[in-house]
């Protein structure tokens, strides 16, 4: 059985990365919700840019991220961004 899913554009900061890629949610939940799933041990992300901190450079592009929920130290949707 297929659930369906929005998908919400996020960034996300780690010690040394910047993230930018796709999470995907149910309609009903809110990123919070998502994050604080503690079944929840990886992220999984679908076309993912990963970036350096220090100078924003392009390191990889990717369709499918698993990011360690661990190594987030700052997460928030894109559309917030200015």
């Amino acid at each position: 059985m297929r659930v369906e899913k929005k998908s919400l554009k996020t960034v996300i900061f780690t010690d040394n990365l910047k993230i930018i890629g796709q999470i995907h949610i149910l309609p009903q939940e809110r990123l919070t919700d998502f994050l604080t799933d503690s079944a929840l041990i990886f992220l999984p992300l679908t076309n993912a840019e990963i970036r350096t901190v220090i100078d924003d450079k392009i390191i990889a592009k990717t369709k499918f991220l698993n990011l360690n929920k661990s190594e987030v130290t700052i997460i928030y949707p894109a559309d917030d961004e200015k």
